[in-house]
């Protein structure tokens, strides 16, 4: 899910960025997300616009499930 669409969907507006930047590192330090690449945003005909914005995964979508198991930490 695109940086964009991630804090929309967690009801962040402007005024929350600090708040939402403090929250989403926590998730990425407790493994509960992943930076998986890079999206485009999407105008309304589905037309990609803007700048790269870095997309997130569960991290159990982008590890294998052997590195979670400890395998590898």
């Amino acid at each position: 899910m695109p940086l964009h669409e991630l804090k929309k969907s967690a009801g962040f507006g402007k005024e929350g960025k600090s708040r939402f930047d403090r929250v989403l590192v926590e998730l990425q330090m407790n493994f509960f997300l992943a930076i998986c690449g890079k999206r485009h945003k999407l105008s309304a005909e589905g037309k990609p616009y803007s700048r790269d914005a870095t997309a997130f995964c569960r991290t159990e979508d982008f590890w294998d499930s052997e590195v979670l198991k400890g395998g590898i930490f």
